[in-house]
């Protein structure tokens, strides 16, 4: 939408969902520099069905299309050419509810997605531990939810947008509901979740 109040350019994404009843959501942007002085639009979401136009990302990046249940969704757009650089689902194999309903890009040049799942079983693709962690760093593939997995539990990944590679997954929660509600950044590169 351009200040002349005309829109530039609008298209469908993902095609959609084939379950009956299928919702894709896409419900958060922020704009990421990807080299060269272009610059992506990354997009987080979720979705319930099979979802069409997943792109996979170089060697070495993230990418799954087998993610059970309702389903995080995460890829990148260029938006000198409206075309998408990247696109990926993110979840367990089993059932369960995944919804990335936040991202932010930080100083650092990571981006950093927040959300809340009620799956149960993550590989360490999914869910990376931090290659060089310091005293007090926080990582865990274990959901903490009570009632076999009913209850969500927060959480937290980051993905190199260069490479697309996920570096650092965690779950955060006890046995309720956690869910994370808000994501910002600071330009010292620290990162800031809310949530209840």
């Amino acid at each position: 939408f351009g200040s002349d109040f005309k829109i530039a350019w609008s298209s469908t994404l993902l095609g959609h969902a084939s379950a009956i009843g299928g919702i894709i959501r896409i419900t958060d942007l922020d704009f990421v520099p990807s080299g060269g002085g272009q610059t992506s639009l990354w997009f987080v979401g979720s979705s319930n069905g099979n979802c069409g136009h997943l792109v996979p990302p170089p060697p070495g990046g993230f990418y799954q299309t087998d993610a059970a249940g309702y389903h995080a969704i995460i890829g990148a757009l260029d938006l000198a050419s409206c075309e998408l650089d990247y696109c990926t689902t993110w979840g367990s194999e089993t059932s369960g509810i995944y919804t990335a309903p936040y991202a932010v890009h930080s100083a650092d040049g990571s981006v950093w997605v927040a959300g809340y799942t009620s799956g149960t079983e993550f590989s360490a693709t999914q869910l990376p531990a931090p290659s060089a962690p310091g005293t007090g760093a926080i990582h865990s593939a274990t959901h903490a939810g009570g009632l076999g997995g009913q209850w969500s539990n927060a959480f937290i990944l980051r993905l190199k947008p260069s490479s697309y590679h996920l570096d650092y997954g965690t779950l955060i929660g006890g046995e309720r509901d956690d869910i994370l509600l808000d994501i910002t950044s600071d330009p010292n590169g620290n990162v800031y979740f809310t949530g209840e």
